[in-house]
């Protein structure tokens, strides 16, 4: 089987500044000569050879060069038992080096003593010993003239990385799932049940969850803060976790050094022990990035173990943008732990690969914009709202019964995460993102990629609908990690569809854009067949804004896609609370929890408490928000009608928002912070109609200018809430 011949094709990076190596295709015949400059100085030279045998012969011996990283030198193994892949990797440190080939046989390695099941056929209860670096134990699956097949065995630490993992999967549709304890990839693996607690829990962890996937183990973490070399922070916490946020990660600023220890394991509630108190002794790894004294950014540090990234870290402190430099772990910059620091420390990460990349000096990009269906050449130029942004082509494109139907192009600045291919899939009919992002002024000049890549069913399964009949069974793809449902209104009838979808088109901000564009509303969930045709619109309490007596009256939601909510809506002018108001209803999963609207001087509050029963909304929804530290987003706020004053946004308030009302026959503008859900169009639009007053959203630092009238297009928005809950 030769599982690596596709990865190393896409192991063929972004062109940089540093080595200039030989560059040729696995399978390359004849002398190489193609030349590549390799993606950052963290790049060696390498040749490459990939050796595939079977009952012990060898039967494929494919060779390549191109650039690598010091953690892809060596040899790595994938070992199913009667058949075996291996890598062996030369490496070198000068330009052109590689020209001699990778060894042509691997080293003799003994079992290990580890043991891994392995697969007879579709029988997977045998036990495999694993073999030299072979740490981890692996499943497997691809799908093979539409029949599900799965292989077992060992696999090296690098074959499981998660940038390897990712790579294979997009280049052959196989899935790798990885785990570390003997015999962890057990045929009849489960969802595990695991003991789950916060940060700074004390005494015994009692509380149970159920992980959210197969793919979860169980965790605990210890996460320590180090200033000056000695430990100044301490706290324990207990719940899943997937395979790549187990072992060690850091997040290294040279003074001060955040490091979390997670130790996993694979069966019920195991995970009482605690996660080691210390991390391992590393030393540098050659890597270097800017770090600061005070908030002068040149200083260089050696970053170590397995910290890859270079990151910069902003936040406010008594008004004050602080900036911080260093190093971090690939897991630490991942979009998931990224959210969760902010959301915990206020500070908002950015990272970055090559060598002191974290310049001091890094700007804000400015790109190409133009919307979606332009023609010609796009000559309009938009200044990014942050150095987090990228410039970016998009190419969206439907398909219906396998015929493309629609492709549109637009640019402009993007995230990092909206970056690659995303999907929605109904099954006859299907959406495709692609997204080219470059980093320099005016870089996206080039269509993203007309065609998505070829991929293969995943192993997720998600119910799909001929006509309103929701019950077959859909094959998600690719990236496809959730299941959906869309509604939307078609002369007078409720239309369902239901599918698959990439994460990314689930998130919040994407799921509003696509509701603005097409009037369907999308409700994502994970696991197998979890959007279920059968599943009953909920019946809830609800109750007007105010009501003092009792809520007794009832309500049939929607949509399936509602929970029963229990609000809470809190005034606060200069700090005090001047009003608290309850409410319940049905409410959608993105306006579940807190948002914001920050006018300075006057603010206001929505929590929300959902649940996913019939009348289970009986509880009321806290009375106090989080205690949220400022994330570094300014907006303009007023003093009476002039509007020049910064206001340092807190929490989960990513928008600028502008109000206009007409009081008296004047004018009354009011700007400040607001949360994402705060400013979708479904809660503007009930907002104006009660409070007559129309608000906009923007995004980017100081975005609601007085005179910025049109920095993008303004999404409508809501402050005070009254009746504005109840559709």
């Amino acid at each position: 089987m030769l599982l690596f011949t596709l990865v190393l094709g896409v192991w063929l990076l972004p062109k940089g500044e540093t080595l200039t190596c030989y560059e040729c295709l696995p399978g390359y015949s004849g002398l190489c000569l193609k030349i590549a400059t390799c993606p950052s100085q963290n790049h060696q030279c390498a040749s490459f050879r990939i050796m595939s045998y079977a009952g012990g012969s060898k039967f494929s011996d494919i060779q390549t060069k191109t650039c690598a990283l010091a953690q892809e030198c060596g040899e790595h193994s994938l070992n199913l038992g009667v058949y075996k892949d291996v890598i062996t990797t030369k490496c070198c440190n000068s330009d052109l080096c590689n020209t001699q080939s990778a060894p042509a046989d691997a080293s003799k390695f003994s079992p290990n003593g580890k043991k891994c099941f392995t697969c007879e056929g579709q029988t997977c209860t045998k036990t495999l010993n694993c073999e030299g670096n072979e740490d981890h134990c692996i499943s497997a699956t691809v799908n093979a003239n539409g029949n599900m097949i799965t292989t077992k065995g060992c696999a090296s630490a690098q074959i499981c990385s998660a940038s390897t993992a990712a790579k294979y999967k997009a280049a052959s549709g196989l899935k790798l799932s990885c785990c570390q304890g003997d015999l962890c990839n057990s045929a009849s693996r489960k969802t595990l049940t695991c003991l789950e607690c916060l940060p700074g829990y004390s005494g015994l962890c009692l509380k149970i969850a159920t992980c959210p996937s197969q793919n979860h183990q169980c965790a605990s973490f210890r996460i320590m803060s180090y200033k000056g070399g000695s430990k100044v922070e301490d706290d324990e916490a207990k719940t899943c976790a997937l395979a790549q946020e187990c072992g060690e990660h850091f997040l290294n600023f040279g003074a001060a050094k955040t490091l979390i220890t997670t130790k996993c394991c694979n069966s019920d509630l195991c995970n009482t022990q605690s996660a080691p108190a210390d991390a391992s002794k590393f030393s540098p790894n050659g890597k270097k990035c800017f770090t600061c004294e005070g908030q002068t950014c040149t200083k260089t540090l050696n970053c170590e173990g397995n910290e890859d990234r270079c990151v910069s870290a902003t936040s406010i402190v008594d008004g004050n943008t602080i900036t911080r430099k260093g190093c971090a772990s690939e897991q630490m910059c991942s979009a998931s732990t990224a959210a969760k620091y902010k959301a915990a420390s206020g500070e908002e990460l950015s990272c970055c690969q090559g060598d002191l990349c974290n310049s001091a000096g890094r700007k804000t990009l400015t790109c190409l914009e133009c919307l979606p269906g332009y023609s010609g050449l796009c000559l309009k130029i938009a200044t990014c709202p942050s150095q987090n942004h990228q410039c970016a082509s998009f190419r969206i494109m439907s398909y219906k019964g396998g015929s493309k139907v629609e492709d549109d192009e637009a640019k402009t600045c993007a995230l990092a995460q909206e970056c690659g291919e995303h999907f929605l899939n109904f099954g006859a009919a299907k959406t495709l993102i692609t997204t080219k992002c470059c980093n320099s002024d005016l870089c996206n000049t080039q269509s993203a990629p007309a065609d998505a890549s070829k991929f293969s069913p995943n192993g997720k399964k998600c119910f799909t609908c001929e006509g309103q009949t929701c019950t077959k069974t859909l094959n998600c793809e690719g990236n496809e990690d959730r299941c959906v449902s869309a509604t939307s209104i078609v002369d007078g009838n409720t239309i369902t569809r239901k599918g698959c979808a990439s994460e990314q088109m689930c998130s919040a901000s994407t799921a509003a854009k696509y509701k603005a564009a097409s009037g369907e509303e999308l409700s994502c969930c994970q696991g197998d067949l979890c959007n279920s045709a059968g599943r009953e619109t909920l019946t809830c309490y609800e109750c007007l804004p105010g009501d003092s007596e009792p809520c007794k009256e009832s309500k049939k939601c929607p949509s399936q896609n509602h929970q029963c909510g229990s609000f809470r809506i809190m005034s606060y002018k200069g700090g005090s609370k001047v009003e608290d108001d309850e409410a319940k209803s049905c409410a959608l999963a993105q306006e579940c929890g807190e948002h914001f609207l920050n006018f300075g001087a006057v603010k206001t509050l929505i929590t929300t408490k959902c649940c996913n029963s019939d009348l289970c909304n009986t509880q009321s929804a806290p009375a106090d928000a989080s205690k949220f530290s400022p994330n570094g987003k300014k907006c303009f706020t007023c003093e009476g009608q002039t509007c020049t004053k910064t206001l340092n946004c807190e929490g989960n308030e990513d928008r600028c928002v502008s109000g206009t009302s007409i009081v008296d026959g004047n004018t009354i503008t009011r700007k400040g912070c607001a949360s994402e859900q705060m400013c979708s169009a479904s809660t503007a639009a009930k907002y104006k109609a009660v409070s007559g007053e129309e608000l906009s959203c923007c995004q980017g630092d100081l975005c609601n200018s007085a005179g910025s009238t049109s920095a993008g297009l303004p999404l409508m928005a809501v402050p005070l809430i009254s009746l504005v809950l109840l559709s």
